[in-house]
């Protein structure tokens, strides 16, 4: 008998046992369905807040493009506005050394035609003073 309640007793501890045992895989199980949930509806989140982020991005990147291309118009008409200066700046340039030109030769011309006629003019007196003087009955110098 008493190997019997032995039995008994080891028989009702196993159960005690496993019905402990029992419990602690429903809470685990209850607790894992719950951190299961919990995850589920923190990767729903990430998911939603990372579209969100996507859909910011392709916006950037298209305002970027249309900021791109912009960019390369303005880039373009700068350069065509620089040549087109440049060319200006060069014409205005050999257009003013022309016209300076152009004045120094006119005064030039001025001063010869204006040292020329005085050299004409002294000339003529020269030589109207050499007939007065050879026709002078005063003896010319000694």
């Amino acid at each position: 008998m008493r190997d019997t309640e032995k039995e008994i007793q080891q028989l009702t501890n196993e159960v005690f046992t496993l019905h402990n045992k029992l419990e602690n895989l429903h809470s685990m199980q209850t607790s894992s369905q719950h951190r299961l949930e919990e995850l589920s509806m923190q990767m729903q989140q990430t998911h939603s807040s990372v579209e969100g982020v996507r859909n910011q991005l392709a916006d950037y990147n298209e305002k970027l493009q249309v900021n791109a291309a912009k960019l390369a118009e303005a880039d373009e008409a700068f350069r065509v506005t620089e040549a087109n200066y440049g060319e200006a700046t060069r014409q205005h340039t050999m257009s003013f050394n022309l016209n300076v030109t152009k004045q120094h030769s006119k005064i030039n011309a001025l001063k010869n035609r204006n040292w020329n006629s005085r050299a004409n003019s002294c000339r003529t007196c020269a030589n109207k003073w050499k007939a007065m003087v050879s026709n002078s009955p005063i003896p010319g110098p000694i």
